[in-house]
C-alpha cells in the first residue's frame, strides 16, 4: 500500500475545473482499476468488462461537487483498494477537455452518411455545430468528432443508428 500522502488537487481554479453537473459513478474493477464515468454500463462495455465484474463505489449526484473533488474522491478510493496513484497530468489533461467543452469552443463538423459504392442517391449529411451536445445527446466519447475529423487518427467514422459517418471539419 502507497504511504505517501496524496497530493490533493486545488478545489477549484484549475484549468477546467468546475461543478460537475452530471451524475457521476465511480467504481472498482477487482484487481484491475478504479474509475469514473458518467455511464456506466457503456463505460464498462468498452473497456471489454463484463457488469458483474464491477463494484461501484460510489455515486455522486450531479451539482454537487467539482471536477477535482470527484478526482480526488477517486484517487482516495482507488489508494484505500491498494492501487496506485493517478498521474496528475491525467486530471490536468481531462481537465483541460472539460473547459474547452464548457465553453464550447468547438468546431463545427460535417458528418456524411457513408454508403455502399452502387448507391448513387445522395448521401445524408448532418451539420454539427455544437460537437459536445451532439457528442452528449448521441451518447458519444468526449471528443470523438474532433478525433474522427483529424487527419493524423486511424479512425474517420462515427456510428449513429447503427450507420456509418465519415466526419470532417467544415472550417
Amino acid at each position: 500500500m502507497n504511504n505517501q500522502p496524496l497530493k490533493l488537487s486545488r478545489p477549484l481554479g484549475d484549468i477546467g475545473d468546475a461543478i460537475c453537473d452530471k451524475q457521476v459513478f465511480i467504481y472498482h474493477v477487482k484487481d484491475t482499476k478504479v474509475g469514473s464515468t458518467y455511464n456506466l454500463e457503456k463505460r464498462i462495455a468498452e473497456q471489454g468488462f463484463d457488469l458483474d465484474d464491477v463494484e461501484v463505489l460510489v455515486r455522486l449526484i450531479g451539482g454537487h461537487m467539482t471536477y477535482n473533488h470527484i478526482w480526488n474522491i477517486e484517487q482516495i478510493l482507488a489508494r484505500s483498494l491498494g492501487f496506485q496513484d493517478e498521474h496528475e497530468g491525467n486530471r490536468l489533461a481531462v481537465n483541460r477537455v472539460r473547459a474547452s467543452r464548457i465553453t464550447d469552443r468547438s468546431r463545427s463538423y460535417r458528418l456524411t452518411k457513408v454508403t455502399n459504392l452502387t448507391d448513387t442517391t445522395t448521401p445524408e449529411t448532418i451539420l454539427v455545430e455544437r460537437a459536445s451536445e451532439f457528442e452528449d445527446k448521441h451518447d458519444l466519447f468526449a471528443g470523438v468528432l474532433a478525433s474522427c475529423a483529424n487527419p493524423k487518427k486511424g479512425n474517420k467514422h462515427v456510428e449513429l443508428s447503427s450507420c456509418k459517418y465519415a466526419v470532417e471539419y467544415t472550417d
